[in-house]
């Protein structure tokens, strides 16, 4: 049980036989009468947003909602059948259960099923999806605005709009909460225009590697899973041919993910070595930047001048000398004075010139 005083964003509970989730919540307490938790709640069978006031001291059923790990495979009329990650077991949803936003999910796509009680009721999909756009109107070349949209088609046959510089052959990034398009998808411009070439190229190798060995086991499991929906004859001849195939398959799946663990130490660490390698480039750099900045305070010229008062001599540099509204402190008497330079190269062509008119 759980009372209301204990709501939280997130927290699931019973009420009349409706699994509500908390979305917000406020605990109030007026000047007059007892405090109370106003709280919007959301059905998470319907999906219906209410706003209730509740007695923080009232009790609810705790309501737990299992989020199960699997792929989707394929759409068989009113039924969605998707594969269970652990056993590899096929597992059908009626058409009714999946949310409208289902339309941009594709084959092989990662997704959650959402069950109450063992009553599936609802399929999470990513957030974000990159799909194929099959037909469209030509992009205009040279195009690149955003505020401009056109109907498109993705691959899964669901309809979306994009800027006018998308092409049929294009990938795209969807927002599927919003149906929204994000970006155009290019891995590989992206990923070297964010590191350096010579950083990139290992990163990239090591990248394509992992992906091999991630599909590998992603399909191994996709197809046994197939198996088991299908209810084939595993005593038959070819059904003994084919759970041979399947056997060898997920052996040199095994392999590959013992291939793929040394492949992600590997990857730690070369980003370690790059970051030390970060460093001592920084503390290079930062030694020529001190050295400069020595250097050309070596480089200022400085002037000894006479104090007419205490007769003491100070060094200044070229820069305070130089000052036309500054005045002269003496560091010894504190006395202020002007002097007049002399011997300046200007002055002394100057000079030169009255003298021979």
């Amino acid at each position: 049980m759980i009372s209301a005083g204990e709501f939280r964003n997130g927290v699931t509970f019973e009420q009349d036989g409706q699994v509500l989730q908390v979305v917000e919540f406020q605990h109030v307490k007026p000047g007059k009468g007892a405090a109370f938790v106003r709280t919007k709640t959301k059905n998470v069978i319907t999906g219906s947003v209410v706003e209730t006031s509740y007695n923080p001291t009232a009790k609810f059923p705790q309501a737990f909602i299992e989020r199960k790990d699997v792929t989707y495979s394929y759409e068989d009329g009113d039924l969605y059948h998707f594969m269970d990650n652990e056993t590899y077991d096929d597992i059908p949803v009626n058409a009714s259960d999946v949310p409208d936003n289902f339309k941009f999910c594709k084959e092989n796509e990662p997704c959650k099923l959402l069950s109450y009680k063992g009553k599936v009721f609802s399929v999470e999909i990513p957030n974000f999806i990159e799909l194929e756009v099959t037909q469209t109107e030509p992009g205009v070349k040279g195009n690149t605005a955003t505020n401009t949209l056109k109907p498109a088609t993705v691959e899964t046959g669901a309809e979306i709009r994009v800027p006018l510089f998308i092409n049929e052959g294009d990938k795209i990034r969807i927002d599927t909460r919003t149906g929204e398009y994000m970006e155009r998808v290019n891995r590989l411009g992206s990923l070297c225009r964010a590191w350096p070439y010579r950083r990139a190229r290992h990163f990239l190798t090591l990248g394509r590697i992992l992906t091999m060995a991630m599909d590998l086991n992603a399909k191994a499991a996709y197809i046994r899973g197939l198996m088991t929906g299908m209810d084939f004859d595993a005593d038959s001849k070819n059904g003994k041919v084919i759970a041979a195939m399947m056997d060898l398959l997920e052996e040199m799946a095994a392999q590959v993910t013992e291939h793929d663990n040394a492949l992600d130490q590997v990857y730690d660490e070369l980003e370690t070595l790059d970051q030390d390698l970060d460093d001592v480039v920084s503390d290079i750099y930062a030694d020529e930047d001190e050295d400069n900045e020595e250097d050309a305070e070596d480089d200022s010229t400085m002037y000894e001048v006479t104090c007419p008062n205490c007769g003491q001599i100070s060094t200044l540099d070229e820069e305070t000398l130089m000052d036309p509204e500054g005045d002269l402190v003496c560091p010894h008497c504190g006395a202020t004075f002007d002097i007049e330079l002399e011997g300046t190269e200007d002055d002394s062509a100057e000079e030169t010139d009255k003298q021979d008119h």
